[in-house]
């Protein structure tokens, strides 16, 4: 791999799960050091989720009695991208068939090309549509642990896209 490749999938590492962590330690940095840095990071990290996020206190988690940054859907596609990017990262080196069998099957996207990349993200974001379309028409109520799970597929296929591009796996 080219070393410009491999210092942009570094960076997509790096960046998941920084953001990651940022998201999960803001509310518990919250709730044991609302003052000083611990103020300002978590005001810093509730303002750049709110770029991307509506933030919703009655549609978000609420760890340590502190709303999290995003909310339970967003939360999803990000704990998504997390597994996506560490199954991309994993599957990196294999040597054997059947461990390339078992990546190709764990980060299933990184490998596709063209139309195929296309159809399996359209079926990760199934969930994440059902859901939206069930919420919308009034029919049912996921609350946020059916709104993060169903997120979480879509965010595992975008992310292990994004690594396959990356990697020149998918064009």
């Amino acid at each position: 791999m080219r070393s410009r490749s491999r210092l942009l999938l570094r960076g997509l590492f790096g960046g998941v799960v920084l953001w990651c962590a940022a998201l999960a330690a803001t509310p518990y940095a919250l709730r044991h050091d609302a003052t000083g840095g611990a103020l300002v990071a978590g005001s810093a990290v509730y303002l750049v989720a709110s770029a991307v996020c509506h933030q919703r206190a009655d549609r978000s988690f609420h760890p340590w009695g502190v709303q999290l940054p995003v909310c339970g859907r967003c939360a999803g596609l990000y704990a998504g991208a997390l597994l996506g990017v560490c199954a991309a990262g994993f599957s990196r080196r294999r040597n054997s068939q059947r461990d390339r069998r078992v990546a190709q099957g764990v980060c299933a996207v990184r490998s596709f090309r063209g139309r195929t990349a296309g159809l399996v993200l359209a079926a990760a974001a199934l969930p994440t549509a059902a859901t939206v379309l069930l919420e919308a028409g009034g029919l049912v109520d996921p609350g946020n642990l059916g709104r993060a799970a169903s997120a979480v597929p879509l965010g595992a296929a975008a992310c292990a896209f994004v690594a396959g591009v990356i990697r020149g796996k998918v064009h």
